[in-house]
């Protein structure tokens, strides 16, 4: 389990456990309160604790408007607590597996093809005849080559 995916499920209990206190109780109090005097500073209220436990119910996929009922079956609760977070882990992970795969496939290096095609080979030495090959196959001047498409190839050998 990530630590987001932990911080939310510690979160969520602790919100749960608050919400089913009576509201005599000081933390519900302070939590579910409202400020009766002051104003908002000129660039934004400042978020409160509250505010981000909706963000991440929101991000759990849970409804922030039916906390207090779901909360009040603690065994309930903690299933669906459970169940929101398993589902927001599942869901980051496919998104940064996605992202690691997109990564991996723009930084794939390519060789020299036969047709004299030549492409970047970034941070890796090549055998000195493949950069033999590869530096005969480039313009002298400026280490570049262009593609029937226009494709402008730069040759960055290491080894030479």
């Amino acid at each position: 389990m990530g630590i987001e995916a932990f911080l939310f499920k510690a979160q969520l209990r602790w919100v749960g456990q608050v919400m089913r206190m009576p509201d005599s109780c000081i933390p519900k109090q302070v939590f579910c309160g409202q400020l009766a005097v002051g104003s908002c500073p000129q660039y934004g209220p400042v978020m409160r604790y509250k505010d981000t436990v909706k963000e991440n119910m929101k991000k759990c996929g849970m409804n922030p408007s039916t906390l207090g009922s779901d909360s009040q079956d603690r065994s309930a609760w903690e299933s669906l607590c459970s169940e929101a977070v398993t589902q927001f882990k599942d869901e980051r992970v496919a998104v940064l597996q996605h992202k690691r795969a997109i990564r991996k496939q723009e930084a794939q290096p390519s060789a020299t093809s036969a047709m004299g095609h030549v492409i970047t080979v970034r941070g890796s030495a090549l055998p000195e005849s493949d950069c033999t090959l590869t530096n005969s196959l480039i313009d002298d001047k400026d280490n570049r080559s262009v593609d029937f498409d226009g494709t402008v190839h730069v040759c960055v050998c290491v080894c030479c």
